[in-house]
């Protein structure tokens, strides 16, 4: 039988209990949420380590068609203030807006090397294209991989009840890496 003092204990106890599951329900949402933007940033790291390679090779593809022509394509200047990575502080536009100036350079390039065609038939220049053509599919790779943490985590915090952590840490949608034709079905120098 139950007595009145018995009642409010139980009531008390059904409480407690409530309030702890919606604090685990809470926590389990948290920690969700921060994972997947973890895991945004850890992407666009990957897309900013295949850029930088990109850069790079795209570098010594330059030296060697001034090199070997004697002219330059002119617009490599443009990209040059990434030189040394991506900077911390650049948006996934800018990026996407890098690599489509690594890819204009390249077509540019690929029309000087076409002219001449005889001085780039030797292996350190195949190797070259061959590795410009390696980090096109890295980029795309790490574009494809971020594009898709960025959708898991736009889809967790626009539903409920992830909106409600993501209003709680003032997370926003974040962009997708958009560009067009990256990969080596787009290099010009292969």
């Amino acid at each position: 039988m139950l007595t009145l003092m018995n009642a409010g204990t139980y009531i008390g106890l059904s409480a407690v209990l409530v309030l702890v599951a919606f604090a685990l329900w809470a926590i389990g949402w948290t920690r969700k949420v921060g994972r997947l933007f973890r895991a945004v940033k850890q992407a666009e790291g990957a897309v900013d380590l295949a850029l930088t390679k990109r850069f790079k090779v795209l570098a010594d593809l330059d030296g060697i068609v001034t090199l070997r022509t004697g002219t330059t394509a002119g617009r490599f200047a443009n990209a040059v203030k990434w030189q040394n990575g991506v900077p911390p502080q650049a948006h996934i536009q800018d990026k996407a807006a890098f690599s489509a100036e690594i890819d204009a350079y390249a077509d540019l390039l690929a029309e000087l090397t076409k002219a001449d065609a005889t001085r780039f038939e030797d292996h350190a220049f195949a190797d070259l294209r061959q590795a410009f053509e390696i980090t096109g599919e890295q980029l795309g790779t790490a574009r494809r991989l971020y594009n898709a943490t960025v959708a898991a985590l736009n889809q967790t915090i626009t539903a409920f009840p992830g909106m409600i952590v993501a209003n709680a840490k003032r997370l926003e949608k974040q962009p997708f890496f958009e560009i067009e034709g990256t990969g080596s079905e787009s290099d010009p120098l292969v």
